[in-house]
């Protein structure tokens, strides 16, 4: 026959006032276990949490990803100039006088 192991500071023991199981962990609640006390009544039951479905349509980053619109014709949108470009309006303003160089 074993004995149990008694801690010299162990408090005794808990038992459930509905049906006298012993509650190792967790709080009573006005003398019952957690089951007891759902079964009971006395606490709420635990309700479902809403899930959501999947998301529909583009994420953030899908958006962060797409070229930039297009605009309308009325609207002129500045590109950058190529190299070759630039050479030839540095060539240009050279010819009038008018570059920094």
């Amino acid at each position: 026959m074993t004995l149990p192991l008694l801690l010299p500071d162990a408090p005794e023991p808990r038992h459930c006032d509905s049906c006298g199981t012993p509650v190792p962990k967790g709080p009573l609640v006005q003398g019952y276990g957690s089951g007891c006390a759902k079964k009971h009544g006395i606490t709420a039951p635990q309700i479902a949490r809403p899930r959501a479905d999947g998301q529909a349509g583009p994420t953030l980053l899908d958006l962060l990803n797409q070229p930039p619109p297009v605009e309308s014709p009325g609207h002129v949108v500045c590109r950058q100039r190529t190299d070759a470009e630039q050479e030839a309006v540095r060539w240009a303003q050279q010819r009038r006088g008018l570059s920094d160089d």
